[in-house]
C-alpha cells in the first residue's frame, strides 16, 4: 500500500485516539441513566464542549488518516465525507474507486 509522501498514518492514527481518550473522560464520569446524564453533563459544561471538541477532532483525523491509507490528496478542508459518500452529481458512491460505495448510508 502506497500512503502519500511526508504523511505518518500511525501519528495521524495516534493523535486521533489521543482526542477520543480525553473525550471518553467526560463520558465515562456521567452516569449512563437517562435521568441523570444530562444534569451530570450541564454541572460541566466545559467538560461538555470539549468532550464535543475532542471527538469531532478524532474523527476528523480518523478520516485523515483514510485519505492517507489510500494515498489520496488530504484535503484542507472539514467537509472530508463530501468526496468518501457523494460523487459530483449527488449521487451514492465516489469517482475513485477505492471510495465507491453502492448505496448512500442510512438510506
Amino acid at each position: 500500500m502506497t500512503t502519500m509522501p511526508g504523511r505518518d498514518p500511525k501519528l495521524a492514527l495516534d493523535s486521533a485516539d489521543s482526542f477520543r481518550s480525553l473525550a471518553g473522560r467526560f463520558v465515562s464520569s456521567i452516569r449512563m441513566h437517562v435521568n441523570y446524564a444530562w444534569q451530570d453533563a450541564l454541572a460541566d459544561l466545559g467538560g461538555l464542549v470539549a468532550s464535543a471538541t475532542n471527538l469531532t477532532l478524532a474523527v476528523e483525523i480518523y478520516l485523515k488518516t483514510l485519505y492517507i491509507l489510500l494515498g489520496l490528496q488530504v484535503p484542507h478542508t472539514h467537509n472530508l465525507a463530501a468526496p468518501i459518500l457523494w460523487t459530483t452529481e449527488g449521487g451514492p458512491g465516489s469517482t475513485d474507486p477505492r471510495l465507491r460505495r453502492s448505496r448512500m448510508p442510512f438510506s
